[in-house]
This record gives structure tokens, sequence and C-alpha cells, in this order.
């Protein structure tokens, strides 16, 4: 507590202090300086309303133990026809703020019930305006929060005349007992950063009893940088509060105080927190969204350039088979190279399944297509780390959000890692399971052989900003956005572990309604190369010399005439001069220059039934549902081996 020799010192500056403190609500100290110096509140606030207030019209009406007081002020010289009687019928018993529109020749009135120590009703404050206008809901807490203080006020100064007699008796309770209202905590410290003071809000917030708080060191409470400890001006930033494992962030404003005469009290200075988790929470939350969108871009791109060079590889490989002897050593070569990027393929698949379904949104999703993707490249990423994987082929499809519902299964992976500190198994498997009404949900569990979990982390792990690693910089956020997406998608998420035994996280999502999307799987038939023949005409468009020379190769040597074009402008040119008898293109729709979409759109202008085949190493659900109202024909998806390129040429021109 402050010491008594100062006492005097500290009422010189505690009216200053609370300037201060409420600094950015100056109506409320308008109102105060009328408390303080001792005015009718009900008589003057009017006016400090109007000047403060989007509104034309106030009106304050009190009757308590057979006393009235009245006040009316227009800024347009409008006369009072604002009725109390009709309020008070009017006006719902929840003793809420209420909002009349159309009444007394006004288009809103604002209405706050005025109530005694015992809750009863005893007046309005009311605020009234002419105008259309749409109150915003922060601006209604705001007005709420005033009207708030200024009922304290009023029950303050008493019924009788709004007035204390012996007024300054009351004066420091009252300074307490404002502070106490205010919606933030309040600290006051002294120069060597011990609390003197914490109002009501700080106690509540921290469930720190308040003799505690006196007198500790304020560093010792909160985690905080020295330069806003050691500032002697008016500064902001940001303090940590960690209790019972719980994290919360605090936005921090600190002021220094000054004496009545304006010089600075440099003994005292005011620290004012405002809570900011939720905000920060929402922001990290949003911040990871963005990230695996990013991210899902950036391995799209790669994987767009590695299909290119696959698909060259592939295809030549492809085509060597069909020139070499059974028994031929080059034969043996041949396959070698061709199942080396059938792998690379393969791994690449997963990439891009990983990458079209962020920010993607569906109704269905293959949970065994995202574990498939996801297990590769986690395997391919952690090398010291085994997936083990038990999918049930039989499950169907589940309801949500694609991109979401593989972030969930991400997570888990991560911090199934973490646990493993970078070597151990990792099991995860599907199965199926209807509950007593009949909903059927698709489970899904992950499970490691890591260091397990005590029930005491087990009921925080899903909390924001929780994690077991002291020394890690990055707040705990994975466990958390799982379970929000999970939650988001309809499902819910349980855990199961004990020290030395492991974790198993086990993920309901609720199965996709009969009638939705289905799932298929199409194989290549085989082909007799020999046999195709095909009396057509194709037009190439790819930037890519080993790809053209590829798509060129494979289609004359089954007697198809081809035409090439190395970027869009010259396809439009090849187009314009041989279109008539252009029978199919194949065109790549990321290209220098003139780019695939306008490519596309000007070869339907030009010749609206030739049939059009789109071949790209990355392309998402979307971007293929923008592209169909050109009325493409199909899709080629690199890489993709002769085989593959013949059957979809074939199936396209008919018998």
């Amino acid at each position: 507590m402050l010491n008594k020799n100062n006492y005097n010192e500290k009422s010189e500056f505690r009216w200053d202090f609370f300037e201060r403190a409420v600094k950015n609500y100056s109506l409320l100290i308008r109102i105060m300086n009328i408390f303080d110096k001792d005015k009718n509140i009900i008589d003057e606030a009017p006016s400090v309303f109007l000047e403060e207030l989007p509104f034309e019209t106030c009106k304050i009406f009190i009757e308590e133990e057979g006393y009235k007081n009245y006040s009316y002020l227009s800024l347009d010289k409008t006369p009072d026809s604002i009725n109390i009687e009709t309020i008070r019928d009017f006006f719902p018993e929840n003793h809420n703020p209420y909002l009349f529109n159309d009444m007394f020749g006004y288009n809103l009135i604002y209405t706050y019930p005025l109530s005694s120590r015992g809750s009863d009703i005893i007046g309005y404050l009311i605020f009234a305006t002419k105008r259309k206008w749409i109150i915003p809901d922060s601006f209604l807490k705001e007005l709420k929060l005033i009207c708030n203080i200024f009922n304290k006020l009023i029950l303050l100064k008493g019924p009788s005349e709004l007035d204390y007699g012996d007024y300054d008796l009351h004066k420091d309770l009252f300074y307490k007992k404002t502070l106490d209202f205010f919606p933030d905590p309040i600290f006051l410290l002294d120069d060597l950063n011990y609390i003197h003071y914490a109002n009501q809000k700080a106690v509540e917030e921290f469930s720190i009893d308040e003799q505690l708080l006196i007198g500790e060191r304020f560093d010792n409470v909160f985690k905080v940088s020295s330069h806003i400890l050691e500032s002697k001006f008016s500064t902001e930033g940001k303090v940590e509060f960690i209790s019972d494992g719980k994290y919360r962030i605090f936005n921090i404003k600190s002021y220094p105080i000054f004496k009545t005469d304006g010089k600075l009290q440099g003994k005292i200075k005011c620290f004012v927190l405002h809570d900011v988790s939720q905000e920060m929470i929402d922001e990290a939350y949003m911040t990871q969204l963005r990230n695996m969108e990013s991210l899902g871009l950036l391995a799209g791109g790669l994987a767009h350039d590695f299909n290119n060079i696959l698909t060259g590889i592939l295809g030549y490989a492809s085509l060597m088979k069909n020139f070499l002897e059974k028994e031929s050593r080059l034969l043996k070569y041949t396959l070698a190279i061709e199942n080396a990027a059938q792998r690379a393929a393969k791994l690449t698949r997963h990439l891009l399944g990983f990458a079209k379904r962020q920010g993607r949104k569906s109704n269905v999703v293959d949970i065994n297509a995202i574990i498939d993707d996801l297990s590769l490249i986690f395997k391919e990423s952690y090398r010291d780390i085994t997936i083990e994987k038990t999918l049930n082929e039989m499950v169907p499809p589940v309801k949500g959000d694609e991109g979401e519902i593989q972030n969930i299964i991400l997570n888990i992976l991560l911090n199934a890692k973490e646990a493993l500190e970078g070597k151990g198994t990792i099991k995860i498997s599907t199965g199926f399971k209807k509950t007593k009404n009949k909903k059927g949900f698709v489970i899904v569990e992950i499970k490691d052989n890591g260091p397990g979990m005590t029930q005491e982390i087990m009921n925080k792990v899903f909390e924001p900003f929780f994690t077991t690693k002291k020394e890690n910089h990055r707040l705990g956020m994975g466990l958390y956005l799982a379970k929000k997406l999970t939650r988001n998608n309809g499902g819910l998420i349980e855990i199961d572990s004990k020290p030395k035994e492991g974790t198993n996280f086990i993920v309901y999502l609720p199965v996709a309604q009969t009638g939705e999307d289905e799932l298929c799987n199409e194989k290549d038939g085989d082909i007799d190369y020999k046999n195709l023949g095909l009396n057509i005409k194709v037009l190439i468009v790819d930037d890519e010399d080993i790809i053209r020379d590829f798509l060129k190769g494979v289609l004359k040597s089954v007697g198809i005439h081809v035409l090439e074009a190395k970027d869009g402008y010259e396809a439009i040119e090849l187009f314009k001069t041989h279109g008539e008898t252009i029978d199919i293109v194949i065109l790549d729709m990321i290209m220098p220059g003139k780019k695939g979409d306008e490519v596309l759109k000007d070869l339907r202008n030009l010749k609206k039934d030739v049939k059009i085949l789109i071949s790209s190493g990355f392309m998402t659900e979307r971007q293929k549902e923008s592209l169909r109202s050109y009325h493409i024909n199909g899709f080629l998806d690199k890489p993709y081996t002769a085989r593959t390129l013949l059957n979809t040429i074939k199936n396209l021109a008919g018998p």
C-alpha cells in the first residue's frame, strides 16, 4: 500500500491519474468533472452528451422516493414530445437498453433504464435522432458503458438533489468505485514497478486476491518487456500472462502521471491492460489457413514443373519399349528408368493432391486419398519416422471442406512428429461407425508410440497456445486448430493417452449423404497401337520442347497428322491458317506470353466445335470447373504415358 506519509501526494495526483486512465473517454471525463464540481448532473449532462454523441435530442427523467428530476435539450429546438408514460408502457421488462423506431417524430430513440441500488427502474436516459441511421453494434456497446457509468454517478449523488452534503468524505470512495466500473484491468505502479493499486477488473481477470497483487512487482505477475517498465513516457506493447497452463495476451498502455500543475509525477505510472487473446487466436487461425493455401500453391507450382520433366521421361521410356526386344539389356534399363520416373510421378501426384485441396470447398471428401497423400509426403520428409497404414477401402466419403479436413490430419501428424522427437512409429487407420440415431461417421485414428500424456496435459492439449515445449518460441496452435476445424465440419476429436504408452487421436467425421458427388477412379484400358485407324489432325500447344517432341512422336507413330506451336500467339496464327482441318487441340494452360485461357477463348471464337484437351501439371478442381464454360472436351494431367495419351485421343475422336 502507499505510505501514509505520501497521502497528500497521493491525493494530489489521484484525479490526474484517473483522467489519464480514461483519456479515451473524454465524454466520461467531462461528466465526472460535473460530478466533481458539485454541479447538478441532471441539468448539466444533456449538453455534454449532445456535444460528444451523434444525437440531436437528450432527455433525462428520474423519479425516486417521491422526488422527480427532469431535463431536456434539443439542438434543433424541437419541443419535448417524448412521453415518459408511453416509454414505460412499451419498455421491455428485462431492464436492457431499447431502440424505439419512428416514435414522437424521431427515426431512432435510444432508451437506457436508470436503476436504483435495488435494481428497480427509477428513470430513463434518452437519446433521439431524426436521421436515418443504422447504429453499429460496437457503438451500442460503448453507449451502454457510458450510460451505465452515468447511472452509477447518479446513485453516488443520491436521490435528494443528487448531492452529498459531505462530498469530500466520499471522494476517495468515488474514485475507487469509478475505476472498478472500468471494463479493463488498471494498475498503479511506483518507480520500482511495485503494484500499489489494482481495480476490481484486474482482481477478477487474473483470479488473484487484491492483497496478493498489492506490493508485488509487476514483472513477477506478467511477462513484460523492460522497455515498457522503464519508459517515462506514454508507451504501449504486449504482455503475457500464464496461469495453470493457460496462456493469455494483453495489449498494455503505460501512462505517466502528472500533477495538477502539469509537472511529471515521476514516481507513479498507470498501466491499462486489454485482453487480445481471442484476437490473437483468430489471427493465428487465419494465418495458418493462409499459409497452408500458400504452401499448396507453391507445391502445385513445383509439381507442375516436375510433371513437365517427368512427362518427357515417362513418354520417351514408354516409346522406347515398343522398339526394343524383350530380352534386350536396353529394355531392362528402359524399364528401370520408367520405374524410377513412375515413383517420382507418384510422389508428385500426392504433392498435387495435397496442393489441390488447399482452399477447395467440397461437399464430398475421400478421406483415404487424403491420408495416402499426406502419409507419403510425411514419409519422404521424415525418414526416421515409420508410417503404418490400415485403411478400410470400404469407408464411404465424408462430408466437409476438403482443405480443412486435410489440415486436421496434417496438424495431428505434426503433433505426433513433435512427440516422437523425430524418431518412432505413427499408425493411421480408417473405419466406419453408426451412432444410436443411425448417423454415420468415418473414424480416423492416428496413434504414435511417443512418451504419452498425463491426464492434466490431456485436459489442456486442445487449448490455444498450449505447449509442453518450454524452449519452443512458436506457441502451440496445431491441436486447437484441428479441433476447431473438426467442429466446423460437424465432427469431433477424442484423445486416449497414458504416460509411456503413446497417444491416440480419434477423429469422427460425418458421412456424406447419398446422392452427393461420387468418387471414381478410372483406369486406362489396353490399346492396339498399330490399328488405331485415326485420320485426324492435332495441334499441340506447349512451351516445353520435350513435351512437344514427345506428343509429336507418339501421335505420328500411329499415323496422326500433327501441327505444333511453342506459344499462344503461334497457336492462333496456325489455327487461322489450318483451322478447318484441325480436329483436336492439346493445349497447355501455363505458358509465357499469351496464357492458356486466352488462347482457349480465341480458339472457341475461331471454331466453336473444335475439340480441346487441356494438358496441365497443376490445376485445381475450381480451375477446371471455370474452364468447363468453354466446353472443354477433356483433361490430360501431367505426367502421362503414351498409352494414356492415345486412349484419350481415341475416345475423343470416336469410332
